[in-house]
């Protein structure tokens, strides 16, 4: 027995006080209403109506379950309508971890997310260091740079490109072998940026290909 829509007939039938007027308001045969009601006294071992062919009376047992019942029934259709309607909101908190050398870009996307997703609490975790997500509660995390995380098995997408320059002071300049072609890096003193052991080579685009 469906105990929801047994409530909701026998509601309706006080309601409307007609078997027949009940099943139009269902949608259903006024055989399939009188069964309904009957099983549900049955179930309940209780008497909830008193029939005869002119009218219908409901007894002291039949009022005591109409309060409970209309109760019961717009509880569910509350919980119903609420998570149907919530289903594909997106809710909650969001945990992104960013590089502190981050473009003000990013800060505007993330304004333009939450303007469209009220419901998202976004907390931002602003650190160089490349800490394992899972165990860090992150939801997600923006890495600059390749291989960053060889051994990680969660998806990852490449979402932009940055370009990086070669730059010196003119004094060094003045003071050392002169820079005619990227390999003669190989023969000054460059100032690298390897985080956590992770080697980010300087690379170069030389006749379409690239060099490193």
């Amino acid at each position: 027995m469906d105990t929801i829509q047994s409530y909701e007939t026998f509601i309706m039938v006080v309601e409307t006080k007609s078997f027949s007027k009940a099943a139009k308001a269902l949608h259903l045969s006024q055989p399939s209403i009188s069964r309904i009601v009957s099983d549900l006294e049955k179930h309940l071992n209780n008497t909830l109506l008193h029939r005869n062919a002119k009218n219908i009376v409901i007894t002291e047992k039949g009022k005591e379950l109409f309060k409970y019942a209309k109760t019961i029934v717009g509880q569910a259709h509350y919980i119903e309508n609420k998570f149907k309607n919530t289903a594909h909101e997106i809710c909650g908190d969001l945990n992104i971890a960013i590089p502190i050398f981050w473009p003000n870009v990013f800060y505007t996307l993330i304004s333009k997310f939450l303007k469209l997703h009220p419901k998202v609490s976004i907390k931002l975790h602003v650190a160089n260091t490349y800490h394992n997500l899972l165990d860090r509660d992150i939801d997600m995390a923006i890495r600059v740079g390749e291989n960053w995380s060889p051994k990680d098995t969660l998806k990852k997408t490449i979402i932009g490109q940055r370009r990086l320059i070669f730059v010196s002071s003119k004094d060094y300049l003045k003071s050392n072998e002169p820079l005619k072609h990227p390999r003669d890096l190989l023969n000054h003193n460059c100032l690298l940026y390897t985080p956590h052991d992770i080697n980010i080579p300087w690379s170069y685009t030389e006749k379409k290909s690239i060099k490193k």
